[in-house]
């Protein structure tokens, strides 16, 4: 039977456009200060409401930093990361409509000036961003660049058309040129290589990009920045970091890569992040597990094999003794273009109840630098899936076949060994 189509939603998408205009007419009169305030205020809200926005939030800040910093300091920057985040957020809603000339009371720069001089002898320049405070601002320092330098953007288009066009409106107000992601390389290669100032948001996770590691995490990213810099005849590649300084005002800060390789500019943009990594979007499953071959990055083959990188950290549950030897073995296989793998071994009784083993998964989880991502259930048992369940690890995988563990292990990862 043929698929239907999907239809398309021209009324949800003309009630989402009309709510996002009283909002922001709602913003609008507000003092830019007082609108961040009440953005740290959701914030707080949303931390107290939401335990799984709290768990997601924690555990990928126990990836990024773990064995840095104690539990306790990164429950602290948890929360701040939620007050940061949704006052960034908001604030950006704000500055989207205010005047230039008001959008410059509320905005210092650091290391502007190596970025002027290139743009100054005529060379064009990349900047590469993060999801990091109000990244909105950029699209509003034209008045920064030496006259005459056009300045403009890579960005991925919304679903909502009507909401679409307005952010390109707003983006373009002060003269900037946007290249869609779907429309290729030749067009933004080109802008900046005529003395262009082009920013590219660079830490998303792609499906087929390059194995890079971001904050010791082996990570699918993309090569594009590398890709038109190159194409554009080597010009310089900038990393930038929105920093919250007050409620309402923000430091961008400009740091020239050493080298135009991706792994170079990722760690480029990593640094400015540690600079305030509660200005950084951490509340989206960074380094999220996929469905299948969990174990495996979709990535494009490096013609190196990257450093060694942070592992996975794995629980191995069973009513039985546990051959560690034999998982430990597996992982030694696995090629260098996937994340390392890490075992932990627990074994219970089968009259146990699953609310004491949860809590007792939960204190071996909080012991570990860097938190449990997966529970591999090697013994089928309902109570065993249950307490999996409750001590709040994020993947389960039952082994309802009884495999040998090696066997096991192959078919959650199977394009990995060697």
């Amino acid at each position: 039977m043929a698929k239907k189509k999907r239809k398309k939603k021209p009324v949800a998408w003309g009630l989402e456009y009309l709510g996002y205009r009283v909002f922001e007419a709602i913003l609008r009169p507000l003092p830019s200060g007082l609108v961040s305030l009440l953005g740290s205020g959701v914030g707080m809200l949303v931390y107290a409401l939401s335990p799984h926005y709290r768990r997601l939030v924690l555990r990928n800040l126990r990836i990024a930093l773990g064995g840095e910093r104690s539990l306790t300091e990164l429950h602290a920057l948890s929360r701040k990361t939620f007050r940061h985040n949704f006052a960034n957020f908001i604030g950006a809603l704000k500055t989207s409509v205010m005047t230039t000339a008001e959008v410059e009371k509320h905005v210092s720069l650091d290391g502007l000036s190596a970025l002027r001089e290139h743009l100054t002898s005529g060379k064009g320049a990349i900047l590469v961003l993060g999801h990091m405070g109000n990244w909105e601002i950029l699209n509003r320092l034209h008045q920064y660049l030496p006259p005459g330098t056009q300045a403009g953007g890579v960005y991925q288009p919304l679903k909502n058309p009507y909401v679409d066009a307005l952010f390109k409106r707003r983006r373009e107000q002060d003269g900037s040129v946007l290249f869609s992601k779907r429309d290729g390389f030749h067009s933004p290669a080109g802008f900046v290589k005529k003395g262009g100032v082009l920013i590219i948001v660079a830490d998303q996770r792609v499906k087929a990009g390059l194995p890079i590691p971001f904050f010791g995490r082996l990570s699918s990213l993309s090569p594009l920045p590398s890709i038109l810099a190159r194409k554009a005849g080597h010009c310089p590649i900038f990393a930038v970091g929105v920093e919250s300084t007050d409620p309402g005002h923000w430091r961008v800060v400009f740091r020239e890569v050493s080298e135009p390789s991706p792994a170079s500019i990722i760690a480029g943009l990593e640094a400015l992040i540690r600079r305030s990594p509660a200005d950084y979007l951490w509340l989206h499953d960074r380094w999220k597990l996929l469905r299948r071959n969990p174990f495996d990055q979709r990535t494009k083959t490096p013609a190196t094999p990257p450093a060694p990188t942070r592992p996975i950290q794995l629980l191995l549950l069973s009513h039985s003794a546990i051959a560690g030897e034999d998982a430990d073995g597996y992982a030694d296989k696995r090629g260098p273009a996937v994340p390392p793998l890490r075992f932990h071994a627990m074994t219970c009784e089968k009259t146990e109840n699953a609310e004491p083993l949860a809590a007792r998964i939960k204190q071996y989880d909080h012991q570990l630098e860097a938190p449990l991502e997966a529970i591999l259930i090697l013994t089928p048992h309902r109570t065993l899936h249950r307490a999996a369940q409750l001590s709040g690890v994020p993947n389960i995988y039952t082994n309802h076949d009884e495999l040998p563990l090696p066997a096991f292990l192959r078919t959650l990862s199977p394009n990995s060994e060697t």
